[in-house]
Parts: C-alpha cells; sequence; structure tokens
C-alpha cells in the first residue's frame, strides 16, 4: 500500500479518545500536561500547577509481598509525596469494576505505609465512565470515604466523571473538566476533529498527538485490538451478556477465536508488551502467557 493510500486511511479512521491506549497516551503525553493537568484540577481541586509538576507513571502498583497478585492501574500521578491521583478509563461497565478501581487505589494506600508513618499520603481516584452506572443526572460525582459528623479521615475520595451527563448545563462543573470531557465522546475522524477544533491551540496539539500515534504501527496494532475488543463486547451484551448477573454470557465467556488472541498475544510479546497489558488486550490468562512467552523464547 503506497503512502498516499496510508496516509488516506489514517485521514478517514475515526478517533476513539477513551479507546484504552489513546486515553493513557494522551493523559500521560508531557506535551499535553497543561491541557491535562486543567482538567484533573477542575475535577480534584488540587492546583493545576501541582499536576503539572507531578509524575506521570504506568499503571503497576507496587506488591506489599511476594504472594500478592499483580494490580495494574491505567494512570497513577504522584503529586508531590503526599497526593496521589489514580485515572482509570472506564469505557463499558463490568461487574465489580469500581471495587477493583477501588482496591488498586488502596493498594496505593498500604504499600505507603511504614510501621510509624510520618504522614498518611492521600488517595484520590477519578474514573471516567463512558455509561451511566448510577443512573445520575449530574456530570460529576463525588464519594469521600469519611463521616461528616465524626470526619474520621479524608485518605481517599472518589470521582466519576459521567460522560453521558457531559452536556447537561443545569450542573455547574470546571469549564476544563466539560471541554475535555466533550473530547472524550467524540468519534469523529483526523479531518474532521482539525475542523471542529480548529483555532484552539491546545486542542490542535492533542488531535496532532492522535494524529502521531495513530501514524505509529505499534501504536496503532493495540489501538484495533481495544477496538475490537469493545465490538465484541457489544455485540455480547446485544445478545444477552449482562455482566454476571444471572443471565445471557458468563462474564468468562471468550469473545473471540481463541487462535486469534493467542496469535496477538505473541505478536504482542514480540514488541515487549507486558504481560498485564497483553492480558487486558487478549482477555488470556497470565498463565496461559506466560506459557507463550517461554515457548518463544525456546
Amino acid at each position: 500500500m503506497n503512502a498516499t493510500v496510508e496516509k488516506e486511511k489514517l485521514e478517514e479512521k475515526k478517533i476513539h479518545f477513551m479507546n484504552d491506549a489513546m486515553a493513557k497516551s494522551i493523559i500521560r503525553s508531557k506535551s499535553l500536561r497543561n491541557t491535562i493537568s486543567n482538567f484533573l484540577s477542575g475535577i480534584t481541586k488540587i492546583s493545576s500547577d501541582r499536576i503539572a509538576e507531578s509524575v506521570f507513571m504506568g499503571g503497576e502498583i507496587p506488591k506489599r509481598n511476594m504472594n500478592e497478585k499483580g494490580k495494574n492501574s491505567d494512570v497513577i500521578i504522584q503529586v508531590a509525596n503526599d497526593t496521589y491521583i489514580i485515572v482509570e478509563i472506564n469505557r463499558s461497565y463490568d461487574k465489580h469494576i469500581f471495587e477493583k478501581n477501588a482496591s488498586y487505589a488502596y493498594s496505593i494506600l498500604l504499600s505507603k505505609i511504614k510501621p510509624r508513618p510520618l504522614f498518611y499520603p492521600k488517595i484520590v481516584l477519578v474514573n471516567i465512565d463512558a455509561f451511566n452506572h448510577f443512573k445520575r443526572k449530574e456530570p460529576l460525582l463525588k464519594f469521600e470515604s469519611k463521616d461528616d459528623e465524626t470526619l474520621e479521615h479524608g485518605l481517599y475520595t472518589s470521582y466519576h466523571l459521567i460522560l453521558e451527563n457531559i452536556t447537561n448545563t443545569n450542573y455547574n462543573i470546571d469549564e476544563d473538566v466539560r471541554k475535555f470531557g466533550l473530547l472524550l465522546k467524540e468519534n469523529l475522524n483526523i479531518e474532521e476533529l482539525i475542523e471542529k477544533y480548529e483555532g484552539d491551540e491546545e486542542y490542535m496539539k492533542i488531535i496532532k498527538k492522535a494524529k502521531e500515534l495513530m501514524a505509529d504501527d505499534d501504536f496503532a496494532m493495540y489501538y484495533d485490538i481495544d477496538e475490537a475488543h469493545e465490538v465484541d463486547k457489544k455485540d455480547a451484551y446485544e445478545t444477552g451478556y449482562d455482566s454476571g448477573y444471572g443471565s445471557g454470557y458468563d462474564v468468562g465467556h471468550d469473545f473471540g477465536k481463541r487462535e486469534e488472541k493467542i496469535a496477538i498475544a505473541k505478536n504482542l510479546l514480540d514488541l515487549n508488551y507486558s504481560i498485564e497489558d497483553i492480558m487486558k488486550a487478549t482477555k488470556l490468562s497470565q498463565k496461559e502467557i506466560m506459557k507463550l512467552q517461554f515457548c518463544e523464547k525456546r
């Protein structure tokens, strides 16, 4: 395929900013740090300057002991030494997804506590939800682990940005939050995005970054895997899948041919993707992927 055809194909492809690979790359990008910091500040009320100066990391959460199961979160932001922001991209609802996200947050809290700590770090969990599980009208929900009367502690706070409600102007939210939330909902190709955001310097940087990412073959493959997985999940829901509530497909239902998953896993291993990412992309177990990895080395 020649370069002109490849360019045309890229220009026509719809960009889903809630795609796992795309969302994590955009949020972690140093070149977009100002926009992302303003967005997260509008949700958490932590100074955007503090967030901009923070350490943005991948999602590997330290184990407390050798027997503990590995945990992986989408984005972890260390704000100085006293606060951590965890960002979770929840594109589709699965049973226990919020419990899982909360357990990741508490894992970080526990990993930082020494026998006699000088201070306890604050954990702020930001869930970006592409669904309205709580059946609420507000764009932004806040939950705290403290009683209003006793004020026991404020170490853990959870926010839910509900993209379905982002256009509801009956509720006041920070404009940077609403604006970025609207971008996350976009389902446009590069040309349409450029036309829509022309003149907006900050958001044109995001579109430029998205275009650069999609032009990278390795990234595009990971992006396509996540898109295919979302289509499979949607098809399953339409035929009766209900995420484990007792009817339709079971949570462990195989969303694709096993041979295809194994082929994808092998390709991702060759590209040095982590086992956690391959598990997420293919839904194969850690044991299955490690077995593939061992066979490939032999």
